[in-house]
């Protein structure tokens, strides 16, 4: 037994690593381990054993299976799979023992899958992050150097604080008002949604409304979506439900699920365009299906459809 009076099994075979001789010390920390592991202490139990390693020192078959219960037990089951792996290839396989490790082997091959499984995702997920920074300090220095492209996108990036950097609308004004300049019409949309919010700049409809009207000429999907916004509220312009519709069916063409949702709703009442309740339904239906949560919403509260959006 290994836990027996003395330390059956075990014979110097390196330096000492301790004031008492290897095996007297070997015999203390085996102590320590057997009283730890009854106290369910199984990291002490843990390090007690890895003690006993320390000294050099050869250990019977037994010595890995209860490491390996230690290991186990205090959450290293990639270490106890290999204690156990040892103890198999070493024990009397018609012993309790045996099958209890037998049985401890399958646990902890289990839980080592796992988390090995974990770190493998975890390294990819690091990996990722270091690629996508280094894609974004480039994208930054492109950007620096007078890419048209990159400034509207690094604009935008600062604007919403996505890519790695921080949200700052002094920045992402900036950039956006270089790309502007060149008529692009991403950062023209993007520097009239800072206006109509009041994002680093004093709110400014009319202002807003000209940088929309710009990117609106390019067919640029927010702007369309926008200026039907502005003219459905009378933001900074006379309220005409019936411009904000023309707007919103523009958007809608493009793409916009807000805009096939806004406008489903003038249908609904009437409002810039004759009540149509079946119109109203295909465009709530056109921009569910394109994953739009509002138009999901009032299919099923409106017209009490079901339907599954996936």
């Amino acid at each position: 037994m290994l836990f027996g009076a003395v330390l059956v099994g075990l014979s110097a075979t390196g330096p000492a690593r301790a004031q008492l001789p290897p095996e007297v010390e070997a015999d203390r920390l085996l102590l320590i381990a057997r009283d730890s592991m009854e106290a369910q202490d199984w990291a002490k139990a843990r390090d007690a054993f890895e003690g006993i390693l320390a000294l050099g020192i050869a250990v019977p078959p037994d010595f890995h299976y209860h490491y390996a219960r230690a290991l186990s037990q205090s959450g290293r089951p990639v270490q106890a799979k290999e204690e156990l792996t040892l103890y198999l290839g070493k024990a009397d396989r018609g012993s309790e023992t045996y099958r209890d490790a037998l049985a401890l082997f399958n646990t902890v091959d289990a839980a080592a899958r796992r988390m090995e499984e974990a770190e493998r995702k975890e390294a990819a997920a690091a990996a990722r992050k270091t690629e996508d920074a280094r894609k974004t300090t480039a994208r930054i220095a492109e950007a620096e150097a007078g890419d048209v492209d990159a400034q509207e996108v690094v604009g935008t990036w600062y604007m919403y604080g996505t890519n790695g950097v921080k949200r700052d609308y002094a920045q992402a004004r900036k950039w956006l008002e270089r790309a502007a300049a060149q008529e692009q019409d991403m950062a023209l949309a993007g520097l009239a949604f800072l206006y109509v919010n009041g994002w680093g700049v004093p709110k400014d409809f009319a202002k807003a409304h000209g940088y929309y009207i710009r990117a609106a000429r390019k067919n640029n999907v927010h702007a369309l979506h926008g200026l039907g916004v502005m003219y459905a509220n009378g933001h900074g312009v006379r309220k005409d439900p019936v411009v904000a519709a023309q707007w919103y069916r523009k958007g809608a063409e493009a793409g916009s699920t807000e805009s096939m949702n806004n406008l489903a709703g003038l249908y609904m009442k009437g409002e810039g365009v004759p009540l149509n309740r079946d119109v109203a339904y295909e465009l709530y239906l056109k921009a569910g299906k394109l994953g739009h949560k509002g138009a999901q919403k009032n299919i099923q509260t409106l017209f009490g459809g079901f339907h599954n959006w996936n």
